[in-house]
């Protein structure tokens, strides 16, 4: 039996706001639910489209690391993806330059927490590939282990740990959802959105 998607999770729960809006731009950037209360042009869930074999090696080279195989994986899936505006966010790969509609609707660069902004002592092996925007906080792995960290910007003293990615996917996306009503506004706008 094939292997559930890794995205699944996620993907599931975006799914649930099709009903106030759902859009696909610029060769197959999934929006789901649309946000006025964010913008006017503004989506709760953003996936966009899988990278092929030879996107993955760029972005192995962007970043100068051999990515493990949970997060190919998931670049194969997606190219990464916005949950809940920017509640929890995914890098990937960006392609394009530019101000035009073409090059807004790309993940934000995994070679910016990784190369240009890397946490000063971050061990070679880590890879950031997500980050919470309610601090800034990052989500990394290591090419050493499996495992998934949560730490704050400016350390990488793990705070949480998950044993896998699709762990850290199936428990976040259930987590973060139940902090959001069914027009995908925070429940309370005070409360933390970090998983401690």
């Amino acid at each position: 039996m094939a292997e559930k998607s890794l995205i699944a999770p996620l993907r599931s729960k975006m799914e649930q706001f099709s009903e106030l809006g759902v859009e696909s731009v610029n060769d197959g950037v999934a929006l789901y639910g649309k946000a006025p209360f964010v913008g006017p042009k503004a989506f709760l869930h953003t996936i966009y489209p899988p990278l092929s074999s030879e996107g993955i090696v760029v972005l192995e080279s962007e970043i100068g690391v051999r990515l493990p195989g949970q997060l190919v994986d998931f670049y194969r899936e997606c190219n990464g993806l916005h949950y809940f505006v920017d509640t929890l966010t995914f890098y990937g790969l960006r392609s394009k330059a530019g101000r035009n509609s073409a090059a807004f609707y790309q993940p934000y660069d995994l070679k910016t927490p990784n190369v240009e902004e890397r946490i000063r002592g971050a061990q070679d092996e880590i890879i950031f590939f997500a980050w919470y925007d309610w601090d800034g906080s990052f989500v990394y792995t290591k090419t050493s282990d499996s495992k998934i960290y949560f730490c704050r910007n400016d350390s990488t003293t793990p705070l949480k740990e998950w044993p896998s990615l699709r762990d850290f996917i199936a428990d976040e996306s259930e987590r973060i959802s139940k902090l959001f009503d069914e027009k995908g506004q925070p429940i309370d706008e005070t409360a933390s959105t970090l998983p401690v």
